[in-house]
């Protein structure tokens, strides 16, 4: 747990000279987010499940994103699961960068989730994912193939849930993202997510939650600050 605080205050340092040294560009955009999330156990150590996302920018206006992505879970203690999955991302040009140009990324991940609660009412969980990424990039005006380039990012995501009753509870999270190389050495800071939200349990086998989402995106001209709402509906079979 040391070795994961310093780490991550390192990142946060590194983030935070790196915008004071360059006076960056911020974009900002108002999005709205909708998650499809699907969970399916197997036994009591093996789950699997689907994530379907829909993001559009500036509101409901525009395309931003279309996310399919399966994975299993082995949980191999209390508070201890490992996970290894998928994703498909199509990004489509958004807000200040429109364009006719859709890109693809394909990828693959690893994970492990640790857990623990403090109280009998709130539970942390620090998620950490590696990522595997082939992904299209924007090609040059005269280019007519969109070259795919690969790369490696690294996820680190604090989460508090506190149950607020039986049927309701609220859910915040800090995510923090790098990019690294293929020794597994950060290279520069990706994007940062802060989510906060209320959830609902309807009953055992649905869940629905609506969140505030504020996102700094590193792009390669300055930065993106997105806010808006996720809408996320979680079945459980």
């Amino acid at each position: 747990m040391k070795k994961t605080i310093v780490l991550l205050t390192t990142l946060l340092s590194f983030s935070f000279q790196s915008k004071a040294q360059t006076e960056p560009i911020v974009y900002n955009g108002q999005e709205m987010w909708f998650l499809l999330l699907n969970k399916f156990e197997i036994n009591d150590h093996w789950s699997a499940g689907n994530e379907l996302h829909i993001r559009r920018h500036d509101v409901f206006n525009q395309q931003k994103q279309l996310i399919v992505r399966p994975w299993i879970d082995y949980k191999a203690a209390d508070g201890f699961v490992a996970s290894f999955g998928y994703s498909y991302l199509r990004s489509a040009g958004h807000g200040e960068f429109i364009n006719d140009i859709t890109t693809n990324e394909h990828n693959i991940w690893e994970q492990v989730t640790l857990s623990h609660s403090p109280w009998s009412n709130v539970e942390f969980s620090h998620r950490l994912r590696l990522e595997h990424r082939w992904s299209q990039v924007q090609p040059e005006p005269m280019d007519e193939d969109i070259p795919v380039v690969y790369r490696n990012r690294f996820r680190y995501r604090l989460t508090a849930k506190v149950d607020i009753s039986q049927r309701w509870y609220a859910h915040i999270f800090d995510e923090l993202w790098v990019n690294v190389n293929e020794g597994i050495h950060i290279t520069n800071f990706d994007r940062n997510w802060i989510y906060a939200g209320i959830g609902y349990n309807v009953n055992k086998n649905l869940t629905v939650e609506l969140a505030y989402l504020n996102q700094w995106d590193n792009i390669a001209v300055g930065y993106y600050n997105n806010q808006g709402l996720q809408v996320t509906v979680v079945t459980q079979f």
